[in-house]
Protein backbone atom coordinates (compact mmCIF):
# COMPACT_ATOMS: atom_id res chain seq x y z
CA UNK A 1 0.00 0.00 0.00
CA UNK A 2 1.42 3.42 -0.89
CA UNK A 3 1.80 6.18 1.70
CA UNK A 4 -1.11 8.27 0.42
CA UNK A 5 -3.48 5.35 0.47
CA UNK A 6 -2.32 4.30 3.93
CA UNK A 7 -2.93 7.82 5.19
CA UNK A 8 -6.40 7.92 3.63
CA UNK A 9 -7.28 4.57 5.20
CA UNK A 10 -5.97 5.70 8.60
CA UNK A 11 -8.06 8.88 8.38
CA UNK A 12 -11.15 6.89 7.38
CA UNK A 13 -10.70 4.57 10.39
CA UNK A 14 -10.18 7.55 12.71
CA UNK A 15 -13.26 9.30 11.32
CA UNK A 16 -15.36 6.15 11.69
CA UNK A 17 -14.30 5.81 15.35
CA UNK A 18 -15.02 9.49 15.98
CA UNK A 19 -18.47 9.24 14.38
CA UNK A 20 -19.31 6.13 16.41
CA UNK A 21 -18.19 7.80 19.65
CA UNK A 22 -20.15 10.94 18.89
CA UNK A 23 -23.28 8.95 18.13
CA UNK A 24 -22.88 6.98 21.38
CA UNK A 25 -22.37 10.22 23.33
CA UNK A 26 -25.50 11.75 21.79
CA UNK A 27 -27.52 8.67 22.72
CA UNK A 28 -26.25 8.79 26.30
CA UNK A 29 -26.87 12.53 26.60
CA UNK A 30 -30.43 12.11 25.29
CA UNK A 31 -30.99 9.22 27.71
CA UNK A 32 -30.18 11.60 30.56
CA UNK A 33 -32.87 13.99 29.35
CA UNK A 34 -30.45 16.60 28.03
CA UNK A 35 -31.70 18.22 24.84
CA UNK A 36 -28.79 20.50 23.93
CA UNK A 37 -25.16 21.14 24.77
CA UNK A 38 -22.27 23.52 24.06
CA UNK A 39 -18.99 22.27 22.62
CA UNK A 40 -16.78 25.26 23.38
CA UNK A 41 -13.87 24.40 21.07
CA UNK A 42 -14.28 22.69 17.70
CA UNK A 43 -12.44 22.51 14.41
CA UNK A 44 -13.08 20.93 11.04
CA UNK A 45 -12.73 17.36 12.37
CA UNK A 46 -15.44 17.78 15.00
CA UNK A 47 -17.70 19.71 12.63
CA UNK A 48 -17.35 16.99 9.99
CA UNK A 49 -18.34 14.35 12.55
CA UNK A 50 -21.41 16.36 13.57
CA UNK A 51 -22.38 16.89 9.94
CA UNK A 52 -21.99 13.19 9.16
CA UNK A 53 -24.17 12.27 12.13
CA UNK A 54 -26.81 14.83 11.13
CA UNK A 55 -26.76 13.56 7.53
CA UNK A 56 -27.83 10.12 8.79
CA UNK A 57 -31.00 11.48 10.37
CA UNK A 58 -32.33 13.96 12.89
CA UNK A 59 -30.04 14.54 15.86
CA UNK A 60 -31.28 13.39 19.27
CA UNK A 61 -29.69 16.45 20.91
CA UNK A 62 -28.93 19.92 19.58
CA UNK A 63 -25.27 20.93 19.73
CA UNK A 64 -24.15 24.54 19.74
CA UNK A 65 -20.49 24.79 18.84
CA UNK A 66 -17.72 27.40 19.04
CA UNK A 67 -15.15 27.34 16.25
CA UNK A 68 -11.66 27.64 17.71
CA UNK A 69 -9.46 30.34 16.17
CA UNK A 70 -5.73 30.37 16.83
CA UNK A 71 -3.84 33.60 17.48
CA UNK A 72 -2.08 33.14 14.13
CA UNK A 73 -5.36 32.98 12.24
CA UNK A 74 -6.84 35.85 14.24
CA UNK A 75 -3.88 38.03 13.24
CA UNK A 76 -5.33 38.13 9.72
CA UNK A 77 -9.00 39.12 10.16
CA UNK A 78 -9.93 38.59 6.51
CA UNK A 79 -8.42 35.10 6.47
CA UNK A 80 -10.06 34.34 9.82
CA UNK A 81 -13.48 35.45 8.59
CA UNK A 82 -13.09 33.42 5.40
CA UNK A 83 -12.14 30.32 7.41
CA UNK A 84 -15.09 30.73 9.78
CA UNK A 85 -17.53 31.21 6.89
CA UNK A 86 -16.06 28.20 5.07
CA UNK A 87 -16.56 25.98 8.13
CA UNK A 88 -20.08 27.32 8.72
CA UNK A 89 -21.23 26.82 5.13
CA UNK A 90 -19.53 23.44 4.75
CA UNK A 91 -20.81 21.89 7.98
CA UNK A 92 -24.07 23.71 8.73
CA UNK A 93 -26.88 21.21 9.34
CA UNK A 94 -30.35 21.30 10.84
CA UNK A 95 -30.10 21.11 14.61
CA UNK A 96 -26.45 22.25 14.76
CA UNK A 97 -25.81 25.85 15.82
CA UNK A 98 -22.53 27.31 14.57
CA UNK A 99 -22.46 30.96 15.55
CA UNK A 100 -19.73 31.28 18.17
CA UNK A 101 -15.97 31.69 17.83
CA UNK A 102 -13.46 30.89 20.57
CA UNK A 103 -10.22 32.87 20.58
CA UNK A 104 -7.27 31.77 22.73
CA UNK A 105 -4.73 34.56 23.19
CA UNK A 106 -3.14 34.26 26.62
CA UNK A 107 -0.97 31.29 25.69
CA UNK A 108 -2.18 29.24 28.64
CA UNK A 109 -5.16 27.06 27.86
CA UNK A 110 -4.98 24.73 30.84
CA UNK A 111 -4.37 26.73 34.01
CA UNK A 112 -6.45 27.80 35.91
CA UNK A 113 -9.50 26.80 33.87
CA UNK A 114 -8.55 23.15 33.68
CA UNK A 115 -9.25 20.91 36.67
CA UNK A 116 -5.95 19.11 35.97
CA UNK A 117 -4.12 21.41 38.39
CA UNK A 118 -6.34 20.10 41.21
CA UNK A 119 -4.87 16.60 40.93
CA UNK A 120 -1.19 17.50 40.95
Amino acid sequence: MDGGRELACARARRDHRLHARLEAAHKEIAKQGITSYLDASVGATELAALAALADRGPLTVRPSVAITVSPGLAADPERMQARIEHLRTTYARAGVTIRTVKLLFDGVIEYPTSPRHCWS
